[in-house]
């Protein structure tokens, strides 16, 4: 993926070409650029990007997290064909700023948004020491679920919480946009001294950790086994 960069206000990053896990990094530091800089507004330019996978999905919502604590606004524009389908068919049209300045082709959609299934469910906090909270996440964790990922968010804003243990034992499946989720979780803990504990993955989710090599960032443990 290219990117080309304005510096006016509103600043204007351009991307063009295939948008993958493999831009993270790339990606990430322009809006840390941005955030850094006296501009107070972003706009994602998606006119020219041909591709995005559910990890670059995820990052989108990285970006307005990070802007929205430096109280910043990104909007993104334009996402055209098969990048606008994927915006609709994972609901992000409804907590992203999205315009359109241009007229985008008819995009043709599958499965009706409302029918979409949202399998990932979310247990109540539970203290297991102060300071120290656990949750259970169970079903599936993907791109479709940013609604659960700010109800997630939540659970950490607290600043009585210093470190957040989340049960995996009971998640089926989970995509790379459910896992740049947990990241930004994990962030939000670091930022003030805390950790992500990953409890008992399991299966996909295990192998999807270990092929990110999220496993060496990132603790994971077992749960203690009871009597």
């Amino acid at each position: 993926m290219d990117i080309a960069e304005t510096s006016q206000e509103p600043q204007i990053c351009s991307l063009s070409g295939r948008f993958t896990f493999k831009d993270n990094d790339a990606f990430l530091q322009a809006i840390r650029d941005f955030v850094a800089r006296p501009a107070n507004h972003l706009v994602l330019d998606l006119s020219q990007l041909e591709f995005i996978d559910s990890f670059a999905l995820g990052l989108f919502l990285v970006a307005t997290e990070m802007a929205e604590a430096a109280d910043k606004v990104v909007t993104v524009r334009n996402p055209q064909g098969p990048v606008r389908r994927l915006f609709r068919l994972s609901r992000l049209e409804q907590v992203l700023h999205v315009e359109d300045t241009i007229e985008s082709a008819p995009v043709p959609t599958a499965v009706p948004v409302q029918n979409l299934r949202q399998d990932l469910r979310i247990s109540g906090l539970i203290e297991l020491e102060p300071g120290v909270m656990s949750v259970e996440l169970s079903g599936r964790f993907t791109f479709a679920d940013h609604g659960a990922f700010q109800q997630l968010m939540d659970c950490v804003k607290p600043e009585a919480i210093h470190d957040l243990h989340v049960g995996l034992s009971g998640l089926d499946f989970m995509d790379s946009a459910g896992l740049s989720m947990l990241l930004v979780i994990r962030d939000e803990l670091e930022a003030r001294n805390g950790k992500l504990v990953l409890v008992s993955p399991r299966g996909k989710v295990m192998q999807l950790l270990r092929l990110s090599s999220v496993d060496t960032v990132v603790s994971i443990i077992d749960a203690p086994k009871t009597a």
